[in-house]
């Protein structure tokens, strides 16, 4: 499209505004009949206070009461004109809140509350702008009351028709533009997720914004965006038209790099934009009546976009050609806001004509810019488009050489990865808060309290001297390959292997290692069912578990580091797998796995005496974990825990031969009771338990 076919475009448009305004009438004027006024000072008044006492004589001739945009409570008086048709009541401004009294039956007066302030949902006549329809009841010899608090508006009444007409105009033109911006809002942000550009995002985020913004200006914010809020008028407008900027400039400077071009501007358009919102937020509501401040709000409202305007041409004359929609779209809407302003200044047209024109007119100039941002956006990823393609076709050969020697070395390094994690667990590394095995170093270490878990296969030596030495591996590793994911399953890591033993660690529950020990202890039992199919000799391991303080570190020297743990919660785990073969049972843990239990009634467990290790000062309590037995046995052994643990006592206290009687009743019950017969061949002996585990 070229320039002149957008002067016509934008001509003919002008024109029919002008062709509507001089086709609309005029409102005929209705004004108050004697308008009497006062300002209220100090407290507040109440409608009693006004009629009734002294604060009624206050009353005095509305012209002889200046002007102000100051917060002030304004009281008038004034009686509705006689007219042939429907009348309301408006506000030549929007103040914050209004409240018209008007006289009912007696000394009674009724209320309307009309003021910005009043959610639109509880708005008794269902327009943006403070207004009132003026009922029957209003029209007598009794004035009416209104009290305003906000800048001073006078009150004016109008033919309802009229009024009705010119807001459903205003209101039908902007959801127009909203819709046209609206649409293309929803074109940037369906870009934005297709290409993943940060500016259209931005442009999104602006058309939002300008939507919010045109809505607010034009009062219809109240009816379409927050109809039950109470929101006062002159911080939304303000506060909207800050949010405009802002968005303004963020697009702007993205789409112009500006940061990166010429960042002299950028700190400049900064600038001009903290002086906006001081000016806005603190200057003006400071001395609002200020001639100076308000001829100069305009140059420092629309500063930072004068500045963005320069800096595009800036960058246009610098070679960046895609600047030039973008300078048509911000030219383009000052030409607008120009000569819709002259129109406005020169016609000499009605007030309500007037405010329709200005209204269009700002909302026409977004739209315009809008327009053109989306076409800058387009031609700025049509070029950059071209540049990818003609830099991907200059660097396609080498990208696939590069592709494939990374390839190559992801495929080794994925492979030495697999090789580190099953000599190094990556469970040992997360204890060690290390991410990756090249970090750790020699010395690292941190305290843990966790469980600790020991396996070890009985007579292995008897069973590893009828194989060879290959026989022997496979044994060992065909064990170890069902036991390993046993523990993982159980969130636990195996730390190490010890010959035919292993080694593994719990960190979340203690619960884990003994679910573990069961599970390895079931794990046995089918292990044992296949070698029989092999007519092998099954195989009886016994597990330990401790729960316990201990450190896990890396210990060693410069050229041969290895991972460890450090703790006698180590030694006493060993030691209690130790205590399964004295005892003939399958799984024996400490007492302070025990008490760290969440649960320790969910397992069948028994209590089977207290011992001391070497290296602890301290005796600990030992219990047996009777659910990985034969179901007949778990019954047998938890029927006669009571008369076990009365032997055991018995036992303790040195009545040898009372208790060698508990044991031996117990073993006629259940003959397999290993623990029971290991005490009643200590008591015939009439020897106290070992006091140390060795």
């Amino acid at each position: 499209m070229s320039i002149v076919q957008r002067v016509i475009i934008v001509t003919l448009l002008v024109l029919c505004v002008v062709a509507y305004c001089k086709s609309a009438r005029a409102a005929p004027a209705y004004e108050p009949l004697n308008v009497m006024a006062f300002d209220e000072q100090g407290a507040s008044l109440s409608i009693d206070d006004v009629t009734v006492s002294a604060a009624s004589h206050q009353f005095r001739p509305l012209a002889t009461l200046p002007s102000t945009n100051r917060q002030i409570a304004r009281w008038y008086r004034f009686y509705v004109p006689k007219a042939t048709v429907p009348l309301v009541l408006r506000l030549t401004r929007p103040v914050s809140d209004a409240d018209l009294y008007f006289p009912r039956s007696g000394h009674a007066y009724g209320v309307v509350h009309i003021g910005m302030r009043v959610p639109f949902s509880q708005r008794s006549y269902p327009y943006a702008w403070p207004v009132a329809r003026v009922t029957a009841t209003m029209i007598s010899s009794s004035p009416l009351y209104l009290r305003t608090y906000g800048p001073t508006a006078t009150p004016e009444f109008e033919p309802e028709a009229l009024y009705v007409r010119d807001r459903s105009t205003l209101t039908r033109g902007t959801l127009f533009f909203v819709g046209f911006i609206a649409a293309i809002g929803i074109l940037s942000l369906g870009l934005f997720l297709y290409l993943r550009e940060p500016m259209f995002i931005l442009h999104a985020l602006l058309m939002a914004v300008s939507i919010v913004y045109i809505l607010t200006s034009n009062y219809l914010a109240w009816q379409y965006l927050w109809p039950g809020a109470a929101v006062d008028g002159r911080f939304a407008d303000a506060a909207t038209f800050i949010a405009y900027i802002l968005a303004i400039i963020l697009f702007g400077r993205s789409f112009l790099s500006l940061a990166r071009r010429f960042p002299y501007l950028d700190r400049l358009l900064w600038g001009a934009f903290t002086l906006n919102c001081l000016f806005t937020f603190v200057i003006q509501p400071f001395d609002p009546d200020s001639t100076v401040i308000a001829a100069t709000a305009p140059l420092v409202n629309f500063a930072p976009l004068f500045l963005l305007l320069i800096a595009a041409i800036v960058c246009l004359r610098s070679g960046f050609r895609q600047a030039r929609f973008f300078i048509t779209g911000f030219g383009g809407m000052f030409v607008i806001f120009i000569v819709f302003g002259s129109i406005y200044s020169l016609a000499h047209w009605p007030a309500n004509i007037s405010g329709l024109l200005g209204s269009l007119a700002f909302d026409f100039g977004v739209a315009f810019d809008s327009l053109f941002f989306q076409f800058a956006l387009a031609d700025r990823v049509l070029s950059a488009n071209r540049e990818r393609n003609e830099a991907q076709r200059n660097e396609l050969s080498a990208q696939q050489q590069a592709l494939a020697t990374q390839r190559t070395a992801i495929e080794t390094l994925e492979r030495h990865n697999a090789a580190f994690t099953r000599f190094v667990p990556h469970a040992f590394l997360e204890q060690l808060g290390r991410a990756d095995i090249v970090e750790v170093q020699l010395g690292d270490h941190v305290e843990r309290e966790m469980g600790v878990l020991f396996s070890d296969i009985r007579s292995f030596t008897s069973l590893s001297e009828r194989m060879t030495p290959r026989e022997s591996f496979e044994f060992v590793n065909a064990f170890f390959a069902q036991v390993g994911p046993v523990v993982r399953e159980h969130d636990g890591f195996i730390d190490k292997y010890i010959g035919d033993a292993v080694m593994a660690l719990f960190s979340r529950r203690a619960s884990d290692a003994i679910d573990a020990a069961i599970a390895v202890q079931r794990e046995v039992r089918r292990f044992n069912e296949e070698r029989a199919r092999v007519l092998r000799v099954p195989i009886a391991v016994g597990v330990g578990a401790h729960w316990g303080k201990l450190i896990l570190g890396t210990v060693g020297e410069e050229r041969r580091i290895e991972t460890t743990v450090v703790s006698d919660a180590v030694n006493v785990a060993a030691r209690l797998q130790d205590l399964t073969k004295a005892c003939a049972a399958r799984i024996v843990v400490s007492g302070a796995l025990v008490n760290a239990l969440d649960d320790a009634a969910g397992y069948c467990l028994r209590a089977i005496g207290s011992f001391t290790v070497p290296g602890l000062s301290h005796a600990i309590s030992v219990f047996e974990v009777c659910d990985a037995d034969e179901p007949g046995v778990i019954i047998r052994k938890m029927s006669t825990r009571e008369t076990f643990e009365e032997a055991l006592r018995l036992y303790t206290t040195g009545e040898y031969e009372r208790s060698g009687h508990l044991f031996e009743s117990i073993l006629r019950n259940n003959p397999d009771d290993g623990a029971a017969a290991y005490y009643r061949e200590r008591a015939s002996m009439d020897k106290a338990l070992p006091e140390t585990l060795t």
